[in-house]
């Protein structure tokens, strides 16, 4: 099995922040490179990270192929992302989208959605779907998910 080499892990993050500030510039160009950004990252990587979504500084995905991050999702600084995560809304209706806070961990094939908010230094596990708010410092796994351990 061969690793995701450190360079091209920096370089999906890259794509995905140059692809919001370019769409939040406004500019019609700024939109279309924005746009081209958001191409490059899903034909390279398989990711779709919508440039309308907000994204903190120093995120992290590991393997960066099969995530999923829709339009108003909002995600703090220093997030992991690993492979085949999808945070997103419930349905089509506008229900809101996840807040994850800053020191999240987010692992592989979780699936959050709606208007949840995931505290800081929050940890999701594998393969969970996430449907409440998850409090800061805790851990949340299951299906639907829910939290194992948390602040004393």
């Amino acid at each position: 099995m061969a690793l995701c080499p450190p360079s091209r892990i920096k370089r999906a993050a890259a794509l995905a922040q140059s692809a919001q500030r370019r769409w939040r510039s406004g500019s019609m160009i700024g939109r279309f490179l924005a746009r081209l950004d958001r191409d490059t990252l899903q034909r390279e990587y398989g990711v779709y990270i919508s440039p309308k979504a907000r994204l903190g500084k120093n995120l992290t995905m590991p393997h960066p192929v099969g995530i999923v991050v829709g339009d108003g999702v909002q995600i703090g600084q220093d997030v992991t992302l690993f492979q085949n995560v999808t945070l997103g809304r419930k349905r089509v209706a506008n229900e809101g989208y996840p807040v994850l806070h800053d020191h999240v961990v987010v692992y592989a094939g979780a699936v959050i959605l709606g208007g949840v908010t995931i505290g800081a230094h929050a940890v999701i596990a594998a393969n969970s779907v996430v449907l409440t708010d998850i409090p800061a410092h805790s851990t949340a796994a299951g299906i639907p998910a829910r939290v194992l351990s948390g602040p004393s």
